[in-house]
């Protein structure tokens, strides 16, 4: 089992929302090619999903957008899919420099302080061009993990966390054959924008408990 120690770049550029594991002590492992062929393909597209809150920030000459989105049941997997498609559909209409989409259950707790740690599901962080987002340099295109079981009554995941490889979410991105975004509930609010530096994006991390 290898212990996920996510960059330290990455993490501080988005106030710590990108640790998943946070400082709980808990272990990630990496899922292999294996588990991603076969069976684990059907629903490839992912799940329906429900906008829950978006948060865009804007740093100079760049945009970087973080999408709060919730489900209803599946698996980890199909919870990572999600976010992957809605990333990427979310890259396509806006061209952000950075897209991150964080899945939360659908009976998970709705308001930003309180999306993150147990609440999360999944998540997926999307860099198309990481020379275009200088802090995190050395990240790949694609970060991607999920927690392996299902939500509890109260909509929080305990499980294991699990990393997928950069190469095989961009298999899995490549075999999607309809990209299409979350509803969007009536009367929501338009994305909320954060501060040059990140503004009340820092005030609520989706991590576990810690800025890594």
């Amino acid at each position: 089992m290898n212990i996920f120690r996510p960059s330290r770049k990455l993490a501080l550029v988005f106030g710590g929302v990108l640790v998943f594991c946070g400082a709980t002590g808990s272990a990630a492992v990496y899922i292999g090619a294996e588990k991603l062929l076969g069976s684990t393909f059907r629903g490839t597209n992912g799940q329906k999903c429900t906008e829950v809150e978006t948060v865009l920030i804007k740093k100079k000459d760049r945009e970087w957008i973080r999408k709060y989105v919730a489900t209803s049941g599946g698996d980890g997997l199909s919870r990572m899919k999600t976010a992957l498609r809605v990333a990427e559909k979310t890259f396509q209409e806006q061209k952000p420099d950075l897209v991150q989409v964080v899945v939360i259950d659908d009976q998970g707790p709705k308001d930003r302080a309180n999306m993150r740690g147990h609440a999360i599901g999944a998540d997926v962080v999307y860099i198309p061009d990481p020379s275009r987002v200088p802090e995190v340099g050395d990240a790949a295109v694609f970060t991607a993990r999920y927690i392996d079981r299902p939500a509890n009554e109260s909509g929080l995941f305990y499980g294991e966390k699990i990393v997928v490889p950069s190469e095989d979410v961009e298999r899995i991105a490549a075999l999607m054959d309809d990209k299409f975004d979350c509803a969007k509930p009536a009367g929501a609010p338009e994305a909320a924008a954060a501060g040059a530096h990140g503004g009340d994006a820092h005030a609520a991390p989706a991590e576990a408990g810690g800025h890594g």
